[in-house]
């Protein structure tokens, strides 16, 4: 009977029936031969592999967190979800630029609470298993972010701290960091908790810049000889934590400082680069940690007047060039040099309707400038190019890699998120959209990143290796 039971079966039912019942058993494979496969994927494939089962995410967690240690990341770019209004994509005509035939310029609904991995590497899209909690206000290597979490339209909990930790998307562990309001650097005559709110509704731009210190090829996870140093409050001061402290404390700094716009870690020492151009440098002692600034820089850089001649005529009338420069400063290790990176924004307003600005009159980055500190005299010298080397700013804490690691992005480029806060503040019609790179060879235009999400008061931001 059994033989004449499967005699009567056609082959396409036979193989059927075996599929069925392999694909059954995918969640019971061995361990040890899903990690010799695991051991021939790339990250952004195991990030793919989590969401098939419960056991393969467990192991595939397991197997990310082993590789992040001996590898190194790819590079993506993290496209946060919408809580509030619609999602677009930015069409390139309003930017004047040819459509890209391969690009649907439209956003399914649905995508409008998902967080999403972008790799400019391979122009390809990963989502994220977990959505991310709260506002991302700082990005450093392997993974990691600094996440500003709120509770509807405040960022305050009901003890009246703030909701700050760590966070790493791929291995999806949080490390809790103490409420800087429950700490010295908190002063209610000084810094009310209505200016939490008042840089934005949801106090994005609370903490403008963070960084992490001394981590180098650690583990975030088992270390304890790491801190963070971050840029807050409407002043722009510093204020620091090392790992196992309960409290921030905050920085004394000199008498002419007009507050910091960036920072950064070099040979053992914090640089921060003042609005004013100048650099206060810290010594950082894991033993004996003194938050007093040890020497001071004055070397403000020679900028071309970028704003000169600003008024241009126009069809539809006159219009106001509108000029902006944000300031990077970057160390690059394997040459000895810290670099400063000055990026200039425009805008070109009509002059009559200066408090009426439309999207496409929206601001964009136009142009980079890179300089070498001189540690001798000191002073910044202007560089013409990079060399093969990639240099990243935004939210994220300002980094460089060698194009080498990075076949699919363009050497002697700087590549750019949206970290123009005063405007993204300041008018709900846009904002996150200025990002893409830029070439110091070339000099054109940067090249936009069309074919990604534009997301109005959501910025993007790099999630680094």
């Amino acid at each position: 009977m059994s033989g004449e039971y499967y005699s009567t079966q056609t082959e396409t039912e036979i193989n059927k029936r075996r599929m069925t019942f392999f694909f059954q058993n995918w969640s019971s494979l061995n361990n040890d031969l899903l990690e010799s496969i695991f051991d021939l994927l790339p990250i952004v494939d195991m990030l793919r592999i989590r969401g098939v089962c419960s056991p393969w995410r467990s192991l595939a967690k397991t197997h990310i967190k082993s590789r992040l240690i001996k590898l190194k990341l790819p590079l993506f770019l993290v496209l946060p979800r919408r809580d509030d209004a619609d999602m677009y994509v930015e069409d390139p005509e309003d930017c004047g630029c040819e459509r890209n035939p391969n690009v649907t310029y439209r956003i399914e609904k649905d995508n409008r609470h998902i967080d999403r991995l972008y790799s400019p590497e391979d122009k390809s899209f990963y989502r994220l298993a977990n959505p991310l909690q709260g506002d991302c206000v700082g990005s450093f290597s392997r993974g990691w972010l600094m996440m500003l979490y709120f509770s509807g339209k405040k960022i305050i909990d009901d003890q009246g701290g703030v909701n700050l930790f760590m966070y790493s998307p791929l291995l999806e562990i949080k490390i809790y960091l103490p409420s800087p309001l429950r700490s010295p650097i908190y002063n209610e005559d000084s810094f009310p908790s209505s200016c939490i709110g008042g840089c934005n509704n949801r106090g994005k731009h609370w903490i403008q810049k963070a960084t992490l210190v001394g981590l180098d090829d650690g583990d975030l996870i088992t270390s304890n000889r790491y801190g963070l140093v971050i840029i807050y409050g409407p002043f722009s001061k510093l204020a620091f934590l090392m790992c196992g402290e309960t409290q921030w404390r905050s920085s004394s700094s000199f008498d002419d400082e007009e507050g910091y716009v960036d920072l950064t870690c070099y040979k053992n020492s914090i640089f921060a680069l003042s609005k004013g151009g100048s650099v206060d440098v810290w010594k950082w002692d894991f033993s004996s940690f003194d938050p007093t600034p040890t020497r001071k820089m004055n070397i403000p850089p020679s900028l071309p007047d970028i704003t000169k001649n600003n008024h241009k005529s126009h069809d539809l009338g006159e219009y106001l060039y509108v000029a902006h420069t944000k300031r990077y400063i970057i160390p690059i290790h394997s040459h000895g040099e810290i670099l400063l990176v000055e990026r200039c924004i425009g805008q070109f307003v009509p002059v009559r309707e200066l408090f009426h600005v439309t999207i496409s009159q929206s601001y964009f980055t136009a142009k980079f400038y890179v300089h070498r500190m001189n540690f001798d005299k000191p002073e910044w010298i202007r560089l013409e190019n990079i060399g093969d080397r990639l240099i990243f700013v935004g939210v994220n804490q300002s980094v460089s890699f060698s194009a080498k690691d990075f076949p699919g992005c363009e050497k002697n480029s700087i590549y750019f998120t949206d970290d123009y806060w005063e405007k993204i503040d300041e008018n709900p019609l846009y904002g996150g959209h200025d990002m893409g790179f830029f070439n110091l060879e070339d000099e054109h235009d940067p090249k936009r990143f069309h074919d990604i999400l534009r997301c109005k008061r959501s910025p993007a931001f790099w999630l680094l290796p």
